[in-house]
Protein backbone atom coordinates (compact mmCIF):
# COMPACT_ATOMS: atom_id res chain seq x y z
CA UNK A 1 0.00 0.00 0.00
CA UNK A 2 2.82 2.49 1.02
CA UNK A 3 4.06 1.99 -2.38
CA UNK A 4 1.16 3.22 -4.17
CA UNK A 5 1.11 7.44 -3.61
CA UNK A 6 -2.14 7.32 -5.20
CA UNK A 7 -3.80 4.63 -3.35
CA UNK A 8 -2.16 6.36 0.37
CA UNK A 9 -3.71 9.74 -0.78
CA UNK A 10 -6.80 7.95 -0.87
CA UNK A 11 -6.69 6.32 2.26
CA UNK A 12 -5.08 9.94 4.26
CA UNK A 13 -8.36 11.65 2.38
CA UNK A 14 -10.79 9.19 3.61
CA UNK A 15 -9.88 9.31 7.17
CA UNK A 16 -9.77 13.23 6.77
CA UNK A 17 -13.17 13.17 6.03
CA UNK A 18 -14.05 11.38 9.21
CA UNK A 19 -12.01 12.85 12.04
CA UNK A 20 -10.91 16.22 13.63
CA UNK A 21 -7.26 15.57 13.32
CA UNK A 22 -4.95 12.95 11.60
CA UNK A 23 -2.03 12.42 12.84
CA UNK A 24 0.97 10.18 11.24
CA UNK A 25 3.24 8.98 13.24
CA UNK A 26 6.15 9.12 11.00
CA UNK A 27 10.28 9.77 11.33
CA UNK A 28 11.31 13.40 11.02
CA UNK A 29 14.53 13.69 12.49
CA UNK A 30 17.62 14.62 10.64
CA UNK A 31 18.72 12.61 8.16
CA UNK A 32 14.94 11.37 7.07
CA UNK A 33 14.37 13.31 5.04
CA UNK A 34 14.74 10.94 2.03
CA UNK A 35 12.66 8.15 2.49
CA UNK A 36 10.43 9.90 4.97
CA UNK A 37 8.30 11.69 1.87
CA UNK A 38 7.38 8.35 0.84
CA UNK A 39 4.05 8.86 2.55
CA UNK A 40 5.08 12.67 3.47
CA UNK A 41 4.10 13.59 -0.29
CA UNK A 42 0.64 11.91 -0.63
CA UNK A 43 0.04 13.56 2.90
CA UNK A 44 0.43 16.54 2.27
CA UNK A 45 -1.55 16.44 -1.20
CA UNK A 46 -4.70 15.43 0.96
CA UNK A 47 -3.77 18.12 3.31
CA UNK A 48 -4.15 20.26 0.84
CA UNK A 49 -7.91 19.52 -0.23
CA UNK A 50 -9.15 18.74 3.78
CA UNK A 51 -10.32 21.86 6.17
CA UNK A 52 -8.60 19.08 9.07
CA UNK A 53 -4.83 19.60 11.02
CA UNK A 54 -2.67 16.93 8.64
CA UNK A 55 -0.08 16.37 12.04
CA UNK A 56 3.71 14.59 11.48
CA UNK A 57 4.74 13.32 14.71
CA UNK A 58 7.53 10.53 15.80
CA UNK A 59 5.59 8.49 18.40
CA UNK A 60 8.45 9.07 20.58
CA UNK A 61 9.64 12.97 21.81
CA UNK A 62 12.38 13.20 19.62
CA UNK A 63 13.12 16.49 17.37
CA UNK A 64 12.36 17.57 14.22
CA UNK A 65 14.68 17.67 11.31
CA UNK A 66 15.22 21.88 9.56
CA UNK A 67 14.17 19.73 6.39
CA UNK A 68 10.30 20.05 7.08
CA UNK A 69 10.06 23.91 6.87
CA UNK A 70 8.99 23.23 3.17
CA UNK A 71 6.47 20.59 4.38
CA UNK A 72 5.02 23.30 6.89
CA UNK A 73 4.67 25.46 3.80
CA UNK A 74 2.40 22.93 2.38
CA UNK A 75 0.23 22.64 5.18
CA UNK A 76 1.71 19.88 7.60
CA UNK A 77 2.14 20.13 11.57
CA UNK A 78 4.84 18.92 12.84
CA UNK A 79 5.00 18.07 16.76
CA UNK A 80 7.94 16.40 18.51
CA UNK A 81 5.92 13.20 19.89
CA UNK A 82 2.56 12.13 19.78
CA UNK A 83 2.22 12.89 23.71
CA UNK A 84 3.15 16.58 22.61
CA UNK A 85 0.42 16.65 19.88
CA UNK A 86 -2.30 15.47 22.20
CA UNK A 87 -0.69 18.27 25.39
CA UNK A 88 -0.89 20.80 22.43
CA UNK A 89 -4.79 19.64 20.96
CA UNK A 90 -5.97 19.59 24.16
CA UNK A 91 -4.31 22.96 25.30
CA UNK A 92 -5.92 24.81 22.19
CA UNK A 93 -9.39 23.13 22.77
CA UNK A 94 -9.59 24.48 26.55
CA UNK A 95 -8.69 28.05 24.79
CA UNK A 96 -10.97 27.94 22.13
CA UNK A 97 -13.98 26.87 24.78
CA UNK A 98 -13.53 29.73 26.75
CA UNK A 99 -16.11 32.96 26.38
CA UNK A 100 -14.67 35.21 23.70
CA UNK A 101 -13.67 38.64 24.89
CA UNK A 102 -14.50 40.86 22.04
CA UNK A 103 -12.56 40.66 18.78
CA UNK A 104 -8.44 40.27 18.65
CA UNK A 105 -7.35 42.79 16.51
CA UNK A 106 -5.91 42.19 13.10
CA UNK A 107 -2.00 43.20 13.56
CA UNK A 108 1.08 42.38 10.74
CA UNK A 109 4.27 42.30 12.72
CA UNK A 110 6.49 45.86 10.78
CA UNK A 111 8.79 44.44 7.98
CA UNK A 112 11.56 46.83 10.11
CA UNK A 113 15.36 46.61 9.21
CA UNK A 114 17.20 43.44 10.85
CA UNK A 115 19.82 44.58 13.96
CA UNK A 116 22.99 43.59 13.63
CA UNK A 117 23.04 39.54 14.03
CA UNK A 118 25.84 37.73 16.20
CA UNK A 119 26.38 33.50 14.40
CA UNK A 120 25.80 31.51 17.66
CA UNK A 121 25.06 28.01 18.00
CA UNK A 122 21.29 28.50 18.76
CA UNK A 123 21.37 30.45 15.10
CA UNK A 124 21.73 34.17 14.57
CA UNK A 125 20.80 36.66 18.11
CA UNK A 126 20.55 40.29 18.42
CA UNK A 127 23.69 41.42 20.96
CA UNK A 128 22.90 41.61 24.21
CA UNK A 129 22.81 45.40 23.98
CA UNK A 130 20.36 45.75 20.92
CA UNK A 131 17.86 43.00 22.34
CA UNK A 132 18.06 44.83 26.02
CA UNK A 133 17.28 48.15 24.11
CA UNK A 134 14.37 46.56 22.28
CA UNK A 135 12.91 45.77 25.42
CA UNK A 136 13.24 48.70 26.91
CA UNK A 137 11.81 50.65 23.34
CA UNK A 138 8.66 48.15 24.20
CA UNK A 139 8.21 49.27 27.36
CA UNK A 140 9.97 46.07 29.40
CA UNK A 141 12.22 47.76 32.05
CA UNK A 142 15.19 46.64 32.19
CA UNK A 143 17.85 46.29 35.03
CA UNK A 144 20.35 49.08 34.10
CA UNK A 145 23.75 47.62 32.53
CA UNK A 146 27.15 48.51 30.53
CA UNK A 147 28.80 47.20 28.16
CA UNK A 148 32.25 46.19 27.81
CA UNK A 149 33.61 45.56 24.21
CA UNK A 150 36.76 43.72 23.59
CA UNK A 151 40.10 45.53 24.74
CA UNK A 152 37.99 47.32 27.65
CA UNK A 153 37.68 46.00 30.80
CA UNK A 154 35.94 49.23 32.81
CA UNK A 155 33.89 51.91 32.89
CA UNK A 156 33.50 55.08 34.79
CA UNK A 157 29.52 54.15 34.80
CA UNK A 158 29.98 50.71 36.29
CA UNK A 159 30.29 52.51 39.92
CA UNK A 160 26.13 53.81 39.01
CA UNK A 161 25.60 50.37 39.28
CA UNK A 162 25.69 49.51 43.19
CA UNK A 163 28.33 47.64 45.05
CA UNK A 164 27.00 44.01 43.87
CA UNK A 165 26.98 43.75 40.35
CA UNK A 166 27.03 40.55 37.66
CA UNK A 167 29.50 40.63 35.04
CA UNK A 168 28.80 38.29 32.14
CA UNK A 169 29.84 37.35 28.82
CA UNK A 170 27.09 39.53 26.89
CA UNK A 171 26.55 38.07 23.19
CA UNK A 172 26.48 34.29 24.03
CA UNK A 173 23.09 31.96 24.43
CA UNK A 174 23.33 29.33 27.07
CA UNK A 175 26.48 31.25 29.06
CA UNK A 176 25.90 29.41 32.41
CA UNK A 177 26.86 26.76 30.52
CA UNK A 178 30.41 28.29 29.73
CA UNK A 179 30.49 28.88 33.65
CA UNK A 180 30.75 32.54 31.85
CA UNK A 181 28.26 33.98 34.63
CA UNK A 182 29.73 36.34 37.67
CA UNK A 183 27.54 37.05 40.66
CA UNK A 184 28.00 39.16 43.67
CA UNK A 185 30.81 40.98 42.30
CA UNK A 186 32.53 44.18 43.64
CA UNK A 187 33.15 47.02 41.33
CA UNK A 188 36.89 47.48 41.97
CA UNK A 189 36.66 43.43 41.21
CA UNK A 190 34.94 43.89 37.52
CA UNK A 191 38.65 44.57 35.25
CA UNK A 192 39.99 41.25 36.82
CA UNK A 193 36.62 39.11 36.03
CA UNK A 194 36.29 40.82 32.94
CA UNK A 195 39.69 39.45 31.93
CA UNK A 196 38.97 35.89 33.19
CA UNK A 197 35.81 35.78 31.26
CA UNK A 198 37.76 37.02 27.76
CA UNK A 199 39.59 33.72 28.52
CA UNK A 200 36.71 32.03 28.73
CA UNK A 201 35.20 33.51 25.26
CA UNK A 202 38.40 32.96 23.53
CA UNK A 203 39.00 29.57 24.85
CA UNK A 204 35.06 28.44 23.42
CA UNK A 205 35.21 30.91 20.54
CA UNK A 206 32.66 33.21 21.36
CA UNK A 207 32.25 37.24 20.97
CA UNK A 208 34.48 38.19 24.13
CA UNK A 209 31.69 41.52 24.77
CA UNK A 210 31.25 41.86 28.26
CA UNK A 211 27.85 42.95 29.98
CA UNK A 212 27.77 44.58 33.68
CA UNK A 213 24.53 44.74 35.34
CA UNK A 214 23.24 46.02 39.09
CA UNK A 215 22.16 42.76 41.00
CA UNK A 216 18.63 43.51 41.22
CA UNK A 217 16.53 42.24 44.38
CA UNK A 218 13.17 41.08 44.15
CA UNK A 219 11.01 38.22 45.82
CA UNK A 220 9.80 36.08 42.46
CA UNK A 221 11.11 35.24 39.52
CA UNK A 222 9.09 34.90 36.25
CA UNK A 223 10.08 33.82 31.81
CA UNK A 224 8.01 35.49 29.67
CA UNK A 225 8.81 35.04 25.53
CA UNK A 226 7.66 35.01 21.88
CA UNK A 227 7.61 32.06 19.37
CA UNK A 228 6.77 34.19 16.23
CA UNK A 229 6.45 31.10 14.00
CA UNK A 230 3.94 28.30 15.21
CA UNK A 231 2.50 25.98 13.10
CA UNK A 232 -1.13 27.75 14.66
CA UNK A 233 0.58 31.75 14.94
CA UNK A 234 3.02 33.78 16.57
CA UNK A 235 1.78 32.94 20.55
CA UNK A 236 3.13 34.85 23.52
CA UNK A 237 4.57 32.89 26.74
CA UNK A 238 4.25 33.43 30.23
CA UNK A 239 5.44 31.49 33.46
CA UNK A 240 6.67 31.23 37.26
CA UNK A 241 10.62 30.79 37.47
CA UNK A 242 13.25 30.63 39.71
CA UNK A 243 12.38 27.46 42.15
CA UNK A 244 8.42 28.15 41.39
CA UNK A 245 8.93 26.49 38.54
CA UNK A 246 9.11 23.05 40.37
CA UNK A 247 6.54 23.81 42.62
CA UNK A 248 3.77 25.69 41.00
CA UNK A 249 4.51 24.14 36.97
CA UNK A 250 2.36 27.04 36.46
CA UNK A 251 2.99 28.34 32.09
CA UNK A 252 0.64 29.55 29.99
CA UNK A 253 0.20 31.39 26.49
CA UNK A 254 -2.17 33.63 23.86
CA UNK A 255 -2.13 33.99 20.48
CA UNK A 256 -0.54 37.49 19.51
CA UNK A 257 -1.94 39.80 18.89
CA UNK A 258 -2.86 40.26 22.36
CA UNK A 259 -5.53 42.95 23.78
CA UNK A 260 -5.91 43.68 27.59
CA UNK A 261 -8.27 41.43 28.00
CA UNK A 262 -6.00 38.55 26.97
CA UNK A 263 -2.94 39.97 28.66
CA UNK A 264 -4.88 40.22 31.76
CA UNK A 265 -6.20 36.33 31.82
CA UNK A 266 -3.34 35.26 31.14
CA UNK A 267 -1.20 37.44 33.96
CA UNK A 268 -4.09 35.85 36.24
CA UNK A 269 -3.96 32.52 35.11
CA UNK A 270 -0.13 32.02 36.05
CA UNK A 271 0.64 34.71 38.42
CA UNK A 272 -3.05 35.40 40.21
CA UNK A 273 -4.23 35.28 43.65
CA UNK A 274 -5.62 31.72 43.31
CA UNK A 275 -2.09 30.32 42.17
CA UNK A 276 -0.07 32.01 45.22
CA UNK A 277 -2.94 30.79 47.45
CA UNK A 278 -1.37 27.72 46.95
CA UNK A 279 2.31 28.62 47.34
CA UNK A 280 3.15 28.94 51.59
CA UNK A 281 5.14 31.55 52.35
CA UNK A 282 5.14 33.22 48.75
CA UNK A 283 4.37 36.91 48.18
CA UNK A 284 1.36 37.49 45.59
CA UNK A 285 2.56 39.35 42.54
CA UNK A 286 1.35 42.36 40.91
CA UNK A 287 -0.88 41.12 37.88
CA UNK A 288 -1.59 44.45 36.44
CA UNK A 289 2.42 44.78 35.76
CA UNK A 290 2.57 41.18 34.72
CA UNK A 291 0.09 41.96 32.18
CA UNK A 292 1.91 44.95 31.26
CA UNK A 293 5.27 42.98 30.05
CA UNK A 294 2.80 41.11 28.26
CA UNK A 295 1.68 44.07 26.27
CA UNK A 296 5.22 44.85 25.85
CA UNK A 297 6.01 41.69 24.59
CA UNK A 298 3.57 41.65 21.98
CA UNK A 299 5.01 45.77 21.32
CA UNK A 300 8.02 44.07 20.84
CA UNK A 301 6.50 41.23 18.24
CA UNK A 302 5.07 44.13 16.61
CA UNK A 303 7.60 45.89 15.97
CA UNK A 304 10.10 42.73 14.78
CA UNK A 305 7.80 39.90 14.08
CA UNK A 306 9.27 40.22 10.50
CA UNK A 307 12.71 39.11 11.01
CA UNK A 308 12.35 37.05 14.63
CA UNK A 309 11.67 33.45 15.47
CA UNK A 310 11.75 33.68 19.27
CA UNK A 311 12.35 35.26 21.82
CA UNK A 312 13.17 34.47 25.83
CA UNK A 313 13.64 37.00 28.55
CA UNK A 314 14.90 35.24 31.33
CA UNK A 315 14.96 35.76 33.96
CA UNK A 316 12.13 38.60 35.14
CA UNK A 317 12.77 39.76 38.23
CA UNK A 318 9.97 40.76 40.18
CA UNK A 319 10.37 43.49 42.80
CA UNK A 320 7.61 46.29 44.62
CA UNK A 321 7.97 48.47 42.01
CA UNK A 322 7.20 46.09 38.97
CA UNK A 323 8.82 43.34 36.64
CA UNK A 324 12.49 43.82 35.29
CA UNK A 325 14.14 42.22 32.52
CA UNK A 326 17.69 40.95 33.77
CA UNK A 327 18.40 38.84 30.40
CA UNK A 328 16.89 38.39 26.78
CA UNK A 329 17.72 36.32 23.62
CA UNK A 330 16.33 37.21 20.50
CA UNK A 331 16.66 34.45 17.64
CA UNK A 332 16.44 35.61 13.76
CA UNK A 333 14.77 33.65 11.27
CA UNK A 334 16.49 31.40 9.57
CA UNK A 335 15.73 32.76 6.41
CA UNK A 336 15.90 36.24 7.49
Amino acid sequence: VMSDPELMQEVFARYASAVDALVLAWWTGEGDEGWSRTLLEPFAVAAAASDVPFVVSPIEATSVGSWVEPWRDRGLVFTRGVASFYRAAAALDRFMARPVRGVRPSVSPAADPLPELIETTVGRIASFASSMEALRAAGIAVAPYVVLEDGRDDDPAIVGLGDRLVVKLADVPHRTELGAVRLGVAPAAVAEVVRELRAIAAEHGVPGTVAVQAMVRGFGEAFGGLQCRTDLGPVVLFGLGGVLVEVARQVGGRFLPLDDDAAGSLATEVAGPEVFARLRGQEPWPTAAVADVLLGLDRLWQAHGGWLDSVDVNPLIVTDSGLLAVDALLVARSES
